[in-house]
């Protein structure tokens, strides 16, 4: 059926694989991002967005690092919404080192981190009372990005 239309652009297989993202059949989602490649397209950096936003929802966070290491190879500018998928999902599962890291590394690479990024990890630490005093370095943080 694909081969009888017209050409297709991102935005449509983009919609394909937000819908599998979202209903967590990863396997099809990644499978529908090659599918652009034998059409001559790339995947774009929404598209590892949304990947990597589903595999963060199911938990999965080392296939949804594994996302954001294959965006980093192809794209030379990053979007913050990809970084705070990641960062979200470490938060959830408790995991605030690997957090942490990944906002150090937004600024490496020229990412702008928002303040929705340090809301997070901050109430993380805080909820959890595990690290007042990282918290309280991250609070300090944003107001010096503002």
């Amino acid at each position: 059926m694909i081969a009888d239309g017209p050409p297709l652009g991102n935005d449509v297989f983009n919609f394909v694989i937000t819908a599998y993202s979202k209903v967590g059949k990863m396997g099809q989602a990644v499978e529908m991002m090659k599918l652009p490649e034998s059409r001559g397209l790339k995947p774009n950096v929404y598209t590892y967005a949304v990947i990597a936003s589903g595999y963060s929802n199911g938990g999965e966070m080392e296939e949804a690092r594994k996302i954001l290491e294959e965006a980093k190879k192809k794209h030379v500018k990053l979007s913050p919404v990809l970084y705070h998928t990641l960062i979200r999902g470490y938060c959830k599962i408790e995991q605030f080192d690997e957090a942490l890291k990944l906002l150090t590394e937004m600024k490496d690479y020229g990412v702008r981190s928002s303040f929705d990024d340090y809301d997070k990890l901050i109430q993380s630490l805080c909820l959890k009372a595990l690290d007042w005093e990282a918290a309280e370095k991250l609070q300090e943080e944003t107001k010096e990005n503002d």
